[in-house]
């Protein structure tokens, strides 16, 4: 078996490449300004890792630094809200009310994030948490399907932590961590930097 490799191909995504999830590359040059979304995990003895940062070419614009630092205060209330016990769709709403209330409710397509180990994407995963009016419309049968698929965190779960906001034809930013369930909260296994870098 291999002991070390990458989990994936690796995806950066540049400009408003970077509001497209799982870019592949293109022969989109790079401009002063654009954001640069990197999403990258290694393999280690069969198992997978899974991390992404958003970066900048020079001084990024305004509203591309709003969005960073929403999405950085969203994911770090979902850390601190994680721990074993808990519904993963109520984590999932805590940052997505976030995103909603700040206006990109329409803009956070993904689930909060998704297990890994063997694979890179695993279940279970964070359940997309619908708004209070979607909730209303829900038939029945989809009520039950979603208490019946309902994803308690269980200590020693491995899972992503991702949230993210994808503007079409302008930018995207991901900020994803990989974290531990325990009982009292999460271990992040991500040590990498997520104050805002411009390159």
């Amino acid at each position: 078996m291999e002991q070390i490799g990458v989990a994936f191909d690796t995806v950066v995504a540049i400009g408003e490449n970077s509001a497209m999830p799982h870019w592949v590359p293109s022969d989109r040059k790079v401009e002063t300004a654009d954001p640069i979304l990197i999403d990258m995990g290694c393999k280690y003895k069969g198992y997978c890792s899974d991390m992404t940062r958003t970066v900048c070419i020079g001084k990024p614009e305004k509203k591309m630094l709003d969005v960073y630092n929403l999405i950085k205060s969203t994911q770090l209330a979902a850390l601190e809200n994680i721990k074993a016990g808990i519904d993963g769709a109520e984590v999932d709403k805590i940052s997505r009310d976030i995103i909603r209330n700040a206006g990109y409710g329409k803009n956070y397509g993904h689930s909060l994030g998704h297990s890994l180990g063997i694979e890179i994407h695993e279940k279970p995963g964070f359940q997309i948490s619908p708004t209070e009016e979607d909730r209303k419309k829900l038939p029945k049968s989809k009520i039950k399907e979603r208490e019946k698929n309902k994803v308690i965190l269980a200590e020693n779960m491995v899972i992503t932590v991702e949230p993210g906001v994808y503007i079409e034809n302008e930018f995207g930013v991901r900020i994803e961590d990989l974290v531990v369930i325990k009982n009292d909260g999460c271990l992040n296994l991500t040590k990498s930097n997520k104050d805002f870098i411009e390159i």
